[in-house]
């Protein structure tokens, strides 16, 4: 959609923008009708007749959460305040169970707050070392706190917190609720966790684990990120699409460290068999197509809720430029059911792909739903064009025929509002799938990672094919996900090469690169 008839959005799906509370108001009732056709969720209903979104899913993923079992209240205790934003830290702190928590303490210091204390003791000792490179260094493989004081002393700086965070990765449950500024709750203003600390605080054990590692302690080491893993899949059990993907994101760094650590570290046949074994019984780290059905639909739907009850001034609240275009219009006039039902029926086939059992499968249709949304949108955009020449002629059509009262009118303009919105407001969802993929990936190379490090201490040597794993460690040996066949395997002198082809579907002969290479690892 060109420019000059409607501004882009700036806001993705299921990313919150937290604004300030307003005061309660009472809006007309909204005409539409509660089905899983238009509304999806059927309550529970406000009083001017749209669904309260964020209490349902608030509902739905507190089942059964207790201040014993839920791992957000030590995060909480471990993170500080800072973990949420202030403007709704107490109704956070209500709905966990937790009556007070100091604004000051022993909390978690994050990389950023690290790096400012170094800057400024490095700029009295002249000492320019990255302490980015350094963190990186020291996730990579075992190492002594001579070799990198620096991350050691960041360590060591957060040892009781982090000792919280992992009696928090051994809880059964995460349940971290949606909270909004606003009154009543909706979910265009929530207001997300720190979601950066999650992933600090994953890295600082990840580099502990190799401390560890460097000192012959492997088992604290598998402890370590066997702790990372965990809080991967608590924290992915929220039901927002971000949350996902920073669980995926925290699951790949974890699996890349178990490869290195069954790579360089000291294992004994009994070490690596029990870390294998817990690798094992994990589950996957997140549901997809879950968290689009839905958080993102959720929060769209919400979002649209928002226009039907307060008019479009309020697209300008969640980050859409150029929605004044629609100020003038009366959206309690038009019919909201056919609306809803537009965008429902396009999460609808976004779902149904994503629930495909395998990558190509699933990318298919995640492709022809793709497909089918730009020729839509490039269909109704030239219709567009070509019958009005300004976004005012086009508003002045509608509020006219909005006026006219007559139903065929009113699906008229409603039909072509609705078309209007979905071109502005539809994610591509796509490629949180593919990172999906690569993260589980990463899981069954760290799982192989681990076995082949276990055969080696077995019997002196690795295998020469993949198959020698099973049945004696892996009941089955993992299939690339994503072409369906062998995972490559190679000896390479005493080491292996180990990799998949990568969402590119090309052997690019073990080339290493995020981008356009595969997935790989390697013993040298």
């Amino acid at each position: 959609m060109p420019k000059r008839w409607f501004g882009a959005i700036v806001l993705v799906a299921g990313l919150g923008v937290l604004t300030a509370g307003e005061p309660a108001t009472q809006p007309a009732k909204v005409k539409i009708t509660i089905s899983r056709e238009t509304t999806y969720l059927l309550g529970p209903v406000a009083k001017d007749g749209t669904i309260h979104y964020m209490t349902a899913l608030n509902e739905r993923f507190r089942q059964g959460i207790t201040r014993e079992n839920n791992a957000a209240v030590l995060l909480m205790q471990a993170f500080g305040p800072a973990y949420v934003n202030e403007a709704v830290l107490r109704k956070t702190l209500d709905e966990l169970g937790i009556a007070e928590l100091p604004a000051e303490g022993k909390y978690f210091l994050d990389f950023i707050g690290f790096e400012r204390e170094f800057s400024q003791s490095a700029r009295q000792s002249d000492d320019s070392r990255n302490l980015t490179d350094l963190r990186s260094k020291a996730m990579a493989g075992p190492w002594k706190p001579g070799d990198y004081p620096e991350i050691a002393a960041w360590l060591e700086k957060n040892t009781e917190s982090l000792a919280l965070i992992v009696a928090a990765s051994k809880r059964s449950r995460y349940y971290m609720p949606l909270v909004s500024a606003s009154d009543p709750p909706r979910m265009h203003d929530f207001a997300l966790p720190r979601l950066s600390l999650l992933r600090d605080a994953s890295r600082a054990l990840m580099a502990r684990a190799m401390r560890k590692a460097g000192a012959g302690d492997m088992e604290g080491a598998a402890a370590d990120l066997l702790a990372v893993h965990r809080l991967a899949r608590l924290t992915g059990g929220n039901p927002l699409l971000i949350e996902r993907l920073v669980a995926v994101a925290m699951e790949s760094l974890a699996c890349k460290a178990d490869q290195a650590l069954a790579i360089r570290g000291k294992w004994t046949a009994v070490q690596a068999r029990n870390m294998l074994k817990e690798l094992e019984g994990l589950k996957p780290v997140a549901d997809m197509a879950e968290a689009i059905d839905i958080g993102e639909r959720c929060f769209l739907l919400d979002c649209l809720m928002l226009c039907a009850r307060e008019g479009f001034g309020r697209l300008a609240a969640i980050g859409v430029d150029g929605a004044k275009e629609l100020e003038s219009l009366d959206a309690r006039q038009l019919d909201w059911d056919l609306i809803l039902r537009q965008f429902n029926s396009w999460y609808d086939r976004i779902v149904k792909a994503g629930r495909c059992p395998t990558h190509s499968q699933r990318q298919a249709e995640l492709e022809q739903v793709d497909k089918d949304f730009r020729a839509f949108s490039q269909d109704f955009t030239a219709k567009l064009l070509e019958k009005y020449s300004s976004p005012e002629q086009m508003i002045s059509w509608a509020g006219k025929a909005i006026a006219d009262g007559k139903d065929s009118t009113r699906r008229e303009v409603s039909q072509t509002i609705g078309n209007l919105l979905l071109t502005v407001l539809m994610p591509s969802l796509k490629r949180g799938f593919v990172m999906y993929d690569r993260g589980t990936t990463q899981m069954d190379l760290a799982r192989l990672a681990v076995a082949l490090a276990a055969y080696k201490a077995e019997k002196g040597t690795y295998p020469e094919r993949l198959a020698e794993l099973s049945p004696g460690l892996l009941k089955q040996v993992p299939k690339d996900r994503f072409n369906d066949k062998d995972l490559v395997y190679k000896r390479e002198g005493k080491g292996y090469l180990l990799y998949s082809v990568s969402e590119n579907l090309t052997d690019d002969g073990g080339k290493d690169d995020p981008n356009e290479g595969d997935i790989v690892v390697r013993a040298e």
